[in-house]
This record gives structure tokens, C-alpha cells and sequence, in this order.
């Protein structure tokens, strides 16, 4: 799903620029990673 999301952000664009490049956007992918980890500790006990 990361990755997806990743592809999509690259693709779409807002303002003539990449959805990426804008701040909060950037901001909500850089927390991405992190919330899936913790997810993952907190259903499974462990990553993975």
C-alpha cells in the first residue's frame, strides 16, 4: 500500500507542482513508514 501511495504522489499534481513537494503532504508520507511499524507492534507484537 506504501508503495502505491508513493506512486500516486508522484504522479498527481496540485499547483503545477508534484502533491509530494507540498509540505504537508511531505510531512504525512515522511509519517507513513513509522504509523505501519507501530501498527504492526501493536496487532502482532512484532514488525513483520
Amino acid at each position: 500500500m506504501l508503495v502505491a501511495v508513493l506512486i500516486g504522489t508522484t504522479v498527481r499534481e496540485a499547483f503545477g507542482n508534484p502533491i509530494w513537494k507540498h509540505k504537508s503532504i511531505g510531512n504525512y508520507l515522511a509519517d507513513m513508514p513509522m504509523q505501519i511499524a507501530l501498527n504492526a507492534v501493536r496487532i502482532h507484537g512484532g514488525y513483520g
